[in-house]
């Protein structure tokens, strides 16, 4: 009983931050950087920062910074605006990826990361080509 309250109060966590992400000011014009002229087919995700949690408390903090890879600059621009959505997708998958397979005493798998959120945001949008880790930290708690 004890793991399923757990569970929920991650999955409330998860789902708190992902409301806080769609609820940023910025964000829509973060997005539109990575998309813009001259930049590429890329899309920048904002920095995710995620908590890492070891037997029922506080472990550390997961901090990610992603970009999206798309075949044109178009399709990244045209992408832009969906970004909040892609962005809370990546948020829950860093998130799980956290709680399941991240600890203080071990390196966290980058390759592992991206697939699973590559996995997470691919069947959402067509146009995305590949997920890229940009940064990858795992910190202290604070």
């Amino acid at each position: 009983m004890g793991r399923m309250k757990f569970l929920a109060k991650v999955k409330l966590v998860a789902a708190g931050m992902a409301l806080l992400a769609l609820m940023a000011a910025g964000l829509p014009a973060r997005a539109a950087e990575g998309g813009g002229a001259g930049q590429g087919p890329y899309l920048r995700i904002a920095p995710i920062d995620v908590p890492i949690i070891e037997s029922g408390s506080l472990a550390g903090h997961l901090v990610v910074e992603l970009a999206i890879k798309t075949k044109t600059p178009g399709e990244a621009q045209a992408m832009s605006a969906r970004m909040p959505q892609l962005r809370s997708l990546a948020l829950v998958a860093v998130s799980e990826f956290a709680q399941l397979y991240v600890s203080g005493y071990r390196p966290v798998r980058a390759v592992e990361l991206r697939a699973n959120v590559e996995a997470a945001l691919r069947p959402q949008d067509p146009r995305i080509e590949q997920v890229l880790v940009l940064n990858l930290m795992a910190k202290p708690p604070r």
